[in-house]
């Protein structure tokens, strides 16, 4: 039974119950309990600790869905199945504030294509300064991509900080173009 035990953990099968069983009956018979930090005192509530390599935050909590669904697939109907960690943790904190970050960011550019075409009376004026403000954000998010760059918590405020450096050069360039028209300069001079 121990040598079938331990080629299943060796597979990262799930042990059976009376396997485990016989690993409970194991590490209780000497003077100290090797399984009393992993066990509740009636043995119906089982505490597993398992080291990973670090990985990328998608990773981990791939890895953890994957846990939760195999050991509930094992366990008999009605067991819960709780993945904890710090590592996981900081998974979904990364997620959670990755998630923050865009859509920030979506309600930021939004909301400053909507002043500006308050402030110059014109949609069309807004969407052409669309162009402007996320060209910047294609191009660094495209070379990111293409050389394989990770979009963590630190790229993910690029597009904070980009759409602030731009926006003002938008606002300055289009305010100046608008002056320029009203003092009868063509479009082509206005834009110089």
């Amino acid at each position: 039974d121990t040598a079938s035990f331990v080629a299943k953990v060796q597979k990262d099968d799930i042990p059976t119950e009376r396997e485990l069983g016989l690993l409970a009956r194991l590490c209780g018979a000497g003077d100290e309990n090797l399984l009393a930090g992993y066990l509740a005192d009636d043995s119906r509530l089982a505490r597993l600790r398992v080291s990973i390599a670090r990985e990328g935050s998608l990773e981990i909590l791939a890895l953890a869905d994957e846990v939760r669904r195999r050991a509930l697939e094992s366990l008999p109907p009605g067991s819960s199945v709780e993945v904890t960690g710090r590592h996981l943790l900081s998974a979904i904190v990364h997620r959670t504030t990755m998630s923050n970050e865009l859509t920030s960011f979506a309600f930021a550019l939004l909301a400053i294509l909507v002043v500006m075409a308050l402030c110059f009376r014109s949609a069309g004026i807004a969407g052409v300064a669309a162009v402007p403000n996320l060209l910047p954000l294609l191009l660094t998010y495209g070379t990111m991509g293409w050389l394989g760059a990770p979009f963590d918590v630190a790229t993910g405020m690029i597009p904070c900080v980009l759409i602030g450096l731009v926006v003002d050069d938008t606002i300055h360039f289009f305010f100046r173009y608008r002056d320029h028209r009203a003092r009868g300069a063509s479009a082509a001079l206005a834009v110089r």
